[in-house]
């Protein structure tokens, strides 16, 4: 698993409306990239609307958000529709970007669920894993944001 002072890897993925979205090094915001398991699920449900709750706070910190998973673009745009989601999700079918950032999986049978929080430069700055603890990756991931703002 990428740790906190690792660079990124730069990536392209779909998003939730079939456009290609370029994330690399360099963006004139800090970002949250954060993978999860899977839309519509209980914990990944809870962690989405969590961020969806504190949209202001983050807004106001200048971070863009990224959540990535396996889903396909149909059902991350089911995902987004449902609970009015205003972030970014991405489709990363294969589970490419997972395994760079080496998020991949609990056993061999549940992708991880981990956020990271990244700088303008693209090194991440915080970096958090709990399979079933979606909210409390907002929680934790404010705090850090709370600390540098």
């Amino acid at each position: 698993m990428l740790n906190v002072g690792d660079f990124i890897p730069e990536f392209k993925l779909q998003d939730q409306n079939g456009n290609w979205v370029q994330v690399n090094g360099k963006h004139p915001n800090k970002r949250l990239i954060y993978f999860y398991p899977k839309d519509e699920t209980f914990h990944c449900t809870k962690q989405a609307c969590s961020i969806n709750n504190n949209w202001d706070e983050i807004v106001n910190a200048k971070v863009d958000v990224f959540g990535i998973s396996a889903d396909n673009t149909i059902s991350h745009k089911q995902f987004e529709s449902k609970y009015n989601l205003k972030f970014t999700l991405l489709s990363d079918l294969k589970n490419n970007v997972r395994k760079s950032f080496g998020a991949q999986q609990l056993f061999g049978l549940i992708p991880l669920r981990v956020s990271y929080l990244v700088n303008e430069e693209g090194m991440i700055i915080y970096a958090f894993s709990s399979i079933l603890a979606g909210e409390k990756h907002v929680e934790k991931v404010l705090e850090e944001i709370r600390k540098i703002s």
